[in-house]
């Protein structure tokens, strides 16, 4: 079973106070799925925000690696303002290969409801940990538990608020979408797929999914993913960038803003100018037994794509086979081999 980290169950409306992209690092490490040997050897590393405080940080794939094979890693972050009683801390890490797993979480003021995480080995995971009573400048500290073989890989740090906060940012600067841009108000807020389907064409509204829903990831096709959860409730995602992209099979969870549309029979999640996928939680590829392969859920998917090459991560690559590369691959719901 996957297990996703704590959200909020009544939130409505989140504002982030702060993002750390680590973007501007061109390094290899993380986000290339290289995870060890000669990579994230770059010590001029770059962040979007000054006043970091940086010890055996080196610059990887669009985010930092910490530590070395004998030196402990840590990254804190700038003081940061607008917190509330209550404020979620954010970040997405996983582990050097085969290096211990532990990542320790601090704050210079108010109480962190998780103190540490364990990390996935050589993979992401996306983290958020609730902070109650924090004061404004406010400063997160991550670190390995341990001097030795502890390194790891931190991205994506966001810290948000429920409602509005002085100081805050718009998170569609960080997750731009690439569909309707109009800065609508938001008129409903449901908890499930199910009730999002439910919901007249063009509303726009929060979708909550829970931990519990087992939504997972069945397709992915261009900027668009189709979720399915345990009742047979499908929802399209579209129109905006998923971080981390999504993958088949993974699990799905937290809140997320925009328009509810339809196509094909399917209910859609459009993106608008206010969603992002930052109180997203992706957690990676499943395995219980009761749960259907991905292999079988992209049979189906292409069975409804006439004429389309899928490949086995689920991506839709098009219906020219003289473009595709040797491989297995799912065409009208039959696997087929290219030579």
């Amino acid at each position: 079973m996957v297990c996703l980290m704590a959200l909020p169950l009544s939130t409505f409306a989140q504002t982030q106070i702060f993002y750390e992209s680590f973007n501007e690092n061109s390094g290899t490490g993380g986000n290339d799925d290289a995870w060890k040997g000669s990579i994230a050897n770059n010590n001029s590393v770059k962040t979007d925000n000054e006043g970091w405080e940086l010890t055996k940080a080196y610059g990887a794939s669009q985010c930092l690696k910490f530590g070395a094979s004998s030196s402990l890693g840590s990254a804190v972050t700038p003081a940061i303002n607008g917190v509330k009683d209550t404020t979620w801390v954010s970040f997405r890490a996983g582990a050097w290969a085969n290096d211990s797993k532990t990542l320790k979480i601090s704050a210079s003021s108010g109480t962190l409801e998780q103190t540490s995480v364990e990390l996935g080995d050589a993979t992401w995971t996306t983290y958020t940990i609730k902070l109650i009573g924090a004061s404004n400048g406010v400063k997160i500290t991550f670190a390995a538990a341990q001097k030795s073989k502890n390194r790891f890989f931190l991205d994506d740090v966001t810290l948000t608020v429920d409602g509005e906060a002085a100081g805050s940012t718009d998170p569609s600067t960080d997750n731009p979408t690439t569909g309707d841009q109009t800065d609508e108000a938001i008129t409903a807020s449901v908890k499930s797929i199910s009730e999002w389907n439910e919901l007249a064409d063009g509303t726009i509204a929060q979708l909550y999914i829970a931990d519990s829903e087992n939504a997972r990831v069945i397709a992915v096709e261009d900027d668009q993913a189709t979720l399915k959860n345990d009742k047979g409730d499908v929802l399209i995602m579209r129109g905006f960038t998923k971080n981390p992209t999504m993958k088949v099979q993974q699990h799905v969870a937290g809140y997320i803003i925009g328009k509810k549309n339809f196509q094909d029979g399917l209910s859609v999640l459009d993106g608008i100018k206010k969603t992002s996928t930052y109180l997203l939680l992706i957690a990676d590829p499943v395995t219980e037994s009761n749960v259907e392969t991905a292999i079988l859920q992209i049979e189906a998917v292409s069975r409804s794509h006439q004429g389309y090459f899928f490949d086995f991560n689920g991506v839709n690559r098009g219906t020219n086979q003289a473009l595709l590369p040797a491989g297995v691959y799912i065409l009208n719901g039959n696997k087929i081999t290219i030579k």
